[in-house]
């Protein structure tokens, strides 16, 4: 029973956890409609909808992205009728966009296989919607149709460790397991989607990954991992081991949920010492060759392939001058000369669109960092601006012109969109250009507006 919850425990937990969320829930424009909503169908879409954009992206991010969405495609039937071109414009700039094509994807399939009717259980969710997994089939039926089944997301997963003082790796399969087993346990039969949702409130505002609000925590009295911290901070003061009785956690044997061995308690992180959690790889490193070419005030974009990383989104014409590198492996980056950038524009111009350019019509503009959660693109920008005269490059299904005010009607990356800033934002370089090596911005060396102050003069002490 030591990493599970006992009768008295889980009617602790709902009563409490409830009392915090009915007295202090976000206002949330999802919840709005789950609660006023009589149409399942349609409480169950916005639901959907949420739970999709909210993986892996905060709240604040979601709520206007999902008020636009909610507002061009109110059913799940408007959502099937639009093309994946519409669906890539309205993600634009909320990151991974293969949720959104995966949302789009399914819709179809309600529309074309399910007679419009989203289906009402967890397990029917995961069976016939693509891109619907455990987690977030749990929060449709639950929030939606009222079905009494768990969740676990990050946040639940770090409240569960923490009061279940779980410290083995949080992502194995054992654990994994057991938190979708505690998570089924607890939740209330009578308000499965406030319990849901209240438990990832609270995960989110109270249990945080960082400085905890431990002091007013409604589950403290429950919480194995707040308990152990003040036992441990006794044991830390007083020479006596035998004045408390909480026993330690270091010597449970060989519990595979426990704090490994390998791993010992930290007291400065207190309860923050769950979850545990293996430390992530370093992302693969790419670096590219980007090409702006403007041609009477419009902008050439290539179409992405429609499989892999940011799928069927529009970009500058970009060419890898490199294979992937981890993020401690990048003495190849530095070599990277403004020559050999140069020329490996003009060959993959000739090869791929057959336009030959004079060197010194392609102006360097610096580099953008875009950093994904398994990835790292440097894009080395430069630009071509033809004006009026016809570079030659017609338009195809792939490849189209488009001026700046119609890049809000297609589909693009923040990175393009952080392409275009640098290059309209700055002139050409003079003297020494900038190296090639990691960052996480925009780098680039301006000849300065004299009228314009340099950022350091807003800190310069008077």
């Amino acid at each position: 029973m030591g990493h599970r919850f006992d009768s008295k425990e889980i009617n602790f937990f709902r009563k409490n956890i409830l009392k915090q969320y009915d007295t202090s829930q976000r206002s949330l424009p999802w919840r709005t409609i789950a609660k006023e909503c009589q149409d399942e169908n349609k409480r169950a879409y916005s639901v959907w909808v949420s739970e999709i954009m909210l993986q892996q992206t905060q709240v604040a991010t979601v709520i206007d992205y999902y008020n636009r969405w909610i507002k061009k495609w109110p059913t799940v039937e408007d959502l099937a009728e639009a093309t994946i071109e519409e669906v890539n414009t309205q993600w634009s700039g909320l990151g991974y966009y293969s949720r959104g094509k995966r949302l789009h994807q399914g819709a179809q399939e309600v529309m074309n296989k399910l007679n419009g009717q989203i289906p009402r259980t967890s397990t029917a969710l995961q069976k016939k919607l693509a891109g619907v997994g455990p987690y977030t089939a749990g929060a449709i039926a639950s929030i939606a149709y009222n079905e009494p089944c768990g969740v676990v997301d990050g946040n639940v997963i770090r409240v569960l460790c923490r009061l279940c003082s779980i410290g083995a790796n949080s992502n194995s399969n054992q654990v994994q397991e057991l938190l979708w087993e505690l998570a089924k346990e607890v939740v209330d039969p009578d308000r499965p989607g406030d319990f849901n949702q209240a438990l990832m409130e609270f995960g989110a505002l109270t249990c945080t990954p960082k400085a905890p609000k431990c002091g007013d925590c409604p589950l403290k009295d429950i919480c194995k991992a707040y308990k152990m911290t003040q036992a441990k901070e006794k044991k830390r003061k007083v020479e006596d081991k035998q004045i408390y009785t909480c026993p330690d956690i270091e010597d449970a044997g060989a519990c595979c949920y426990c704090l490994p061995s390998s791993v010992p308690w930290e007291p400065s992180l207190g309860v923050m010492n769950y979850p545990r959690k293996e430390k992530k790889k370093p992302p693969a490193s790419e670096q590219f060759a980007t090409i702006i070419l403007k041609q009477n005030g419009k902008y050439l974009l290539t179409k992405r392939p429609e499989t892999g990383l940011l799928a069927g989104l529009w970009e500058f014409p970009s060419d890898q001058i490199q294979p992937k590198t981890t993020e401690n492996n990048t003495n190849s980056e530095t070599s990277i000369s403004e020559a050999q950038l140069r020329r490996k524009c003009r060959v993959y111009l000739k090869t791929t669109f057959c336009v030959e350019i004079a060197a010194k019509d392609l102006i360097p503009y610096g580099q953008v960092v875009h950093v994904f959660s398994h990835r790292r693109h440097t894009y080395h920008v430069f630009k071509a601006d033809f004006k009026k005269k016809d570079v030659g490059i017609d338009e195809s299904e792939k490849m189209r012109w488009i001026a700046k005010d119609g890049f809000d009607d297609i589909g693009i990356t923040t990175a393009i969109r952080k392409i275009l800033a640098l290059s309209e934002g700055s002139t050409q370089f003079k003297g020494k250009r900038p190296n090639t090596g990691n960052n996480d911005a925009v780098k680039r060396t301006l000849t300065p507006n004299k009228k314009q102050k340099r950022m350091d003069e807003f800190f310069n002490k008077k």
